[in-house]
């Protein structure tokens, strides 16, 4: 939690400060309005089901690792960037084209 007015770089988390806990209460309930939205329509298939839990504050990292492991191993990319990621097959020209334009 960061007061942009003050902090435009993000240097200095408040959330730990006592005069910002109403506000830290106000945002931890509407995330997880949010994320209960997001379980209510989840989409079966292709790992969705796993983002509610892994999303979820309240889930334990032991119970989300695994999750999140299925995922990278299904070819999500790990970190975003320029984490490119090879489908079996692929001869790699994506990636150098990823390359050449760095």
């Amino acid at each position: 939690m960061f007061q942009l007015a003050v902090d435009r770089t993000e240097m200095t988390n408040v959330a730990a400060a006592p005069h910002f806990d109403s506000q830290l209460a106000a945002a931890r309930v509407a995330y997880d309005a949010e994320l209960a939205a997001m379980k209510s329509k989840v989409i079966q298939g292709h790992s969705y089901e796993a983002y509610p839990v892994l999303f979820d504050r309240m889930t334990s990292w032991n119970s989300k690792e695994p999750l999140l492991k299925r995922i990278i191993g299904n070819g999500a990319s790990e970190g975003g960037g320029g984490d490119v990621r090879r489908n079996p097959g692929d001869s790699g020209k994506s990636e150098d084209r990823m390359k050449a334009r760095k």
